[in-house]
């Protein structure tokens, strides 16, 4: 049954799932609620995959991207707080990761029962430092070139005469609010926390490996076959991965 807070933050709906719960869906930079729409159909039993619309991509467009994390997490905590009564864990890939991250600290801050496990994906540890070069504040040509270098946008959309006008100011958001963002020291979370790898992503396993300090309960990482973007080439084995991880936190 869909719960009465859907808004234009959940666009799939909050189905409560079963014996798992709900799966707050985090989506990397430059994508929406739709990077995930293939894991609500192909989701275990019992868990509920909820994918999050931010704002300035898909049906919110229309709205400006936000620019700053610790705004869009405050943003978050007032959405997702309502819900944290029932089962739920959170899963956030590259910027997601680093968002999920800060929304656990901020769901405990406001007071809410903890995750029951935070997944972080294709994002090194958040003490790790980014890349020194910074390219978020680049001319439009510039910018484009730099995310034409990173290989996760198809030529076909950077070649595209409204790509400028309309994919470019929520995707140079998205870099902001990374590029900017600082993690301040914190207590561990309570929740376990399981990091996914690809093999062939550039980040180092160290980075990955770091998120363990995060936690005062378990942690685990999983290194799978494929590059950055896992959440589409590993799909099947992150469901598994994900169901199985939950199911032991609850036990």
């Amino acid at each position: 049954m869909a719960s009465p807070h859907d808004n234009r933050w959940f666009p799939f709906g909050t189905p409560s799932g079963d014996a798992l719960g709900r799966l707050f869906c985090l989506p990397f930079a430059g994508a929406g609620a739709a990077a995930y729409a293939s894991w609500v159909r192909h989701a275990p039993p019992g868990l509920a995959v909820v994918p999050v619309q931010l704002p300035g991509r898909e049906q919110r467009l229309n709205e400006p991207a936000e620019r700053s994390l610790p705004r869009l997490v405050e943003q978050l905590t007032h959405e997702i707080a309502p819900l944290a009564g029932d089962a739920y864990s959170l899963f956030g890939h590259s910027m997601g990761a680093l968002i999920v991250f800060e929304l656990a600290r901020s769901l405990r801050r406001a007071g809410c029962p903890p995750p029951g496990v935070v997944f972080v994906s294709g994002r090194g540890a958040p003490q790790f430092p980014i890349a020194e070069r910074r390219i978020h504040t680049l001319p439009d040509r510039d910018f484009i070139r730099e995310i034409r270098g990173l290989r996760g946008t198809p030529d076909s959309i950077l070649d595209h005469e409204e790509f400028t006008s309309v994919f470019l100011p929520p995707l140079r958001a998205d870099f902001a609010l990374v590029e900017t963002y600082r993690c301040a020291p914190d207590a561990p979370l309570a929740s376990p926390i399981s990091a996914f790898a690809g093999i062939d992503d550039a980040i180092s396993p160290e980075a990955f490996d770091a998120w363990r300090m995060h936690t005062a309960a378990r942690f685990q990482l999983r290194l799978l076959p494929g590059g950055h973007f896992l959440v589409a080439s590993a799909r099947d084995a992150l469901l598994r991965a994900v169901a199985g991880d939950v199911a032991a936190a609850i036990r």
